[in-house]
């Protein structure tokens, strides 16, 4: 029996030292694909990373993305590239077809800068013209996580440092910018002319959230405006905004309004959902008779 005891510990002493092997150069298609806003078309993105293999799962660090287009989803055209290979974790990702741009968004991590459970990152922003150019969206370096426990020990995301996300229409981009303390999380949004990226109006200064481990829901409306709500014990609370018009609260609403925030996501207006496999599409079917679609269901 000790025998047995003592073979099977030093089976799981290999175990562990194989999967502490070192750091490797890999590449691969991340499995995540967005829909076009008509559902002709998608995105995804190839990455480029040092990984390793662990009992659980493959770490990845110093990601590089490129960013692909799939003109036709259903007749299955080839993948053409549209961003080249650059630094960062690529997304969120929206693609407008019917206007002809997509906006894409990268991450690139700085451990360099992290001070304990805090992380710092570089963000970018992206408006790509389907028949060639892109325009920067802006850039921020901040934190991605933040610890203000004594311990140091646990860590929340700041969310929305930069996003930029289009309207349903694809006309307007909704801009916006978070920063986050151990006191508050406070932001602004400014709208954007999608086709000349002219300010039709702000930066709005938004409230200020005192509970930084609160979430921010925030998603376009189908009559196009913008909304912006947290959670509270009443259910989601917060505001609606758009171009030329005061802000309007919310109202009761439901969760269904906050995803997608807009036309273009994983799922499309038929409820498909699109993913990626090896550079190959998979359309799926709903399965559970409930609407995922843009729009509150």
């Amino acid at each position: 029996m000790t025998n047995r005891i003592t073979l099977f510990a030093g089976l799981l002493l290999i175990a562990f030292a194989n999967s502490g092997c070192g750091w490797k150069d890999m590449e691969a298609w991340d499995t995540g694909a967005v829909w076009s806003d008509d559902g002709t078309a998608a995105l995804g993105d190839y990455q480029f990373f040092e990984g390793k293999d662990t009992i659980t799962h493959l770490k990845k660090r110093n990601m590089e993305t490129a960013i692909y287009l799939f003109p036709d989803v259903a007749g299955g055209a080839a993948p053409r590239l549209i961003l080249p290979r650059a630094a960062g974790w690529a997304g969120p990702l929206y693609l407008m077809s019917t206007r002809g741009y997509a906006i894409v968004h990268r991450l690139e991590k700085l451990p360099d800068l992290d001070e304990g459970a805090s992380e710092t990152a570089n963000y970018t922003a992206y408006k790509i013209e389907l028949n060639g150019g892109v325009t920067s969206l802006g850039q921020r370096q901040a934190l991605s996580m933040i610890s203000c426990d004594a311990e140091g020990q646990g860590a929340v995301t700041t969310g929305d440092v930069l996003t930029v996300i289009p309207s349903a229409d694809g006309a307007t981009l909704a801009k916006v910018e978070m920063t986050t303390t151990c006191a508050r999380k406070s932001g602004a949004l400014t709208f954007l002319d999608a086709d000349t990226l002219e300010v039709l109006e702000g930066p709005i200064q938004l409230e200020d959230i005192v509970d930084v481990n609160m979430l921010v829901s925030r998603a376009w409306t189908e009559d196009g405006r913008f909304m912006i709500a947290t959670q509270s014990l009443r259910g989601l609370q917060g505001t609606s905004y758009a171009p030329s018009s005061d802000p309007e609260d919310i109202g009761d609403i439901d969760y269904s309004c906050f995803y997608p925030e807009t036309v273009s996501s994983d799922v499309n207006a038929n409820d498909q959902s699109i993913s990626n496999e090896d550079g190959a599409l998979r359309v799926d079917e709903p399965f559970d008779g409930e609407s995922r679609a843009f729009g509150c269901n």
